[in-house]
């Protein structure tokens, strides 16, 4: 639906340059150009925050991701539904970066191009047909008119792509248990520099936090790795999560990650959940083994003095 989107709003440009309307032209050619410059600058921050200014992944995307590293964006997002992203021997970062990329492309698309682009179609078509209507058309707006009929076809296509936008957007803040507000600023911050759409889709098997998370990420990080089967290893040493027992910030994951039943992994693989713990106080076994099991669905916690990595199942 976004590649259908973006392909009419193309159409609509061509038949408005072809007519030699080119005011509205080049206004529809602004709004199509500017939700890929949007992009290019929200991606930033990211790859700042991720790899470092000192990378060559950084400054790639500084010097050449607009427009060539959108582009290839944009086609491996069209890849990504197939589940062939997970498939094809790509590096680990691209898995874990896609995911988030393609949330915040979408969201840039709809609020950017698709809105104004559908209120700007809507007045041409009402324009041309006012004007043939009352015999004062010019010779481009009457050049419109046998083709006018691209014009409702694009802004269908466009409120039907705003309308499954808002409907993620409001499903996906209420199973995080955020405001529909919040998860819209998560969408447009590129995960907020966090994996939680790879991890939702299962697109990486291991994911290490660099930083310290803010208390507003620890719900949707929670919310992700609920619905995540893929990972083989989390590493939480540096998210600041404390883990001293019930009631530490630390503890909804624990509480979460025990009364995941067993089936919701696809194979049986033992998982390392790396944390620094601020207590020895953690009970030794926080979930029952699984009778049928064929991996360890227990978590032996030791204090953060022994460094342990306690074993989970993801």
């Amino acid at each position: 639906l976004y590649f259908a989107d973006i392909i009419s709003d193309v159409q609509v440009v061509q038949l408005l340059w072809s007519t030699s309307n080119y005011t509205w032209a080049w206004m529809s050619i602004f709004l199509l150009v500017l939700q890929f410059f949007v992009v290019w600058l929200r991606v930033i921050p990211y790859l700042a925050s991720t790899f470092g200014t000192d990378t060559s992944i950084y400054s790639l995307w500084l010097w050449l991701g607009f427009p060539y590293g959108l582009i290839l964006l944009d086609f491996l997002m069209f890849l990504e539904p197939f589940g062939l992203i997970a498939i094809l021997p790509f590096p680990a970062w691209l898995k874990q970066f896609l995911p988030a990329y393609k949330a915040t492309r979408i969201i840039a698309e709809v609020a950017i191009e698709s809105f104004c682009m559908s209120l700007l179609q809507s007045y041409i078509y009402i324009v041309v047909l006012a004007h043939a209507k009352a015999g004062t058309a010019s010779p481009s707006e009457l050049a419109m008119v046998e083709f006018a009929s691209v014009l409702p076809t694009s802004i269908l296509i466009s409120t039907i792509n705003m309308l499954k936008m808002w409907i993620e957007v409001v499903n996906g803040a209420q199973q995080a248990g955020l405001t529909v507000s919040a998860k819209a600023l998560q969408l447009w911050e590129v995960g907020a520099g966090l994996p939680l759409d790879a991890l939702k889709k299962g697109a990486i098997v291991e994911w290490s936090c660099t930083r310290t998370l803010e208390p507003s990420e620890v719900r949707p990080l929670l919310d992700a790795l609920k619905r995540n089967a893929s990972l083989e290893r989390l590493d939480l040493a540096r998210s600041g999560l404390s883990w001293g027992g019930p009631g530490d910030s630390g503890d909804p994951l624990v509480e979460a990650l025990a009364t995941t039943p067993a089936s919701a992994w696809t194979a049986p693989v033992t998982s390392t959940l790396t944390a620094t713990m601020t207590s020895s106080s953690v009970p030794a076994t926080v979930m029952q083994p699984a009778a049928t099991a064929a991996r360890p669905t227990s978590c032996s916690v030791r204090s953060a003095a022994a460094r342990a990595s306690p074993m989970w199942p993801m």
